[in-house]
């Protein structure tokens, strides 16, 4: 795999016992999420070392971008491990070749001069016991929050965990 040409983003599922409630001992290899242009799809590849990296779906997206964002494409996923044991996965809501796809009869979805690649104003949020079952939710600040209807651009989503938050 040529990981110079993708863009990913990582996550080692080799973290501190007291956050992931996992024994180090437990743990037996690394985690890679990440998305291609090509089909704005999800895809995840493991590693026993961390370096070399192998794709668990034969190069094949194990999760259609058009089957759970808005936009009909992720980018960016981001995922970590909850001190519930539970895995979440956040991710950009945007498809970058939405009209060449057919997804759409314009660029983007607002006006490309004054948003440009800032029309995703959404995020894909996933949650899973197994990393094989996955649920899933759409947030959009525009519709979340008042005042928020012209966001410029939600993308590139992390996530942590807060254990002084209620």
């Amino acid at each position: 795999m040529n990981i110079r040409r993708l863009f990913f983003t990582t996550l080692m599922l080799f973290v501190h016992n007291v956050f992931a409630q996992v024994k180090e001992s437990d743990l037996a290899a690394y985690l890679m999420v990440y998305f291609k242009d090509e089909s704005h799809g999800l895809y995840v590849a493991v590693s026993q070392d961390g370096y070399a990296f192998t794709d668990i779906n034969k190069g094949k997206p194990i999760i259609a971008g058009d089957s759970i964002a808005q936009q009909k494409g992720i980018r960016d996923p981001y995922i970590m491990r909850g001190k519930d044991g539970y895995f979440y996965m956040v991710m950009t809501d945007l498809h970058i070749y939405a009209q060449k796809q057919g997804y759409r009869s314009t660029e983007w979805e607002r006006d490309g001069v004054a948003f440009g690649w800032g029309n995703n104003r959404g995020i894909v949020l996933m949650k899973s016991t197994d990393l094989i079952h996955w649920k899933h939710t759409e947030l959009y600040l525009e519709k979340a929050f008042q005042g928020w209807e012209n966001v410029g651009s939600f993308w590139a989503p992390e996530l942590i965990y807060d254990d002084i938050a209620p």
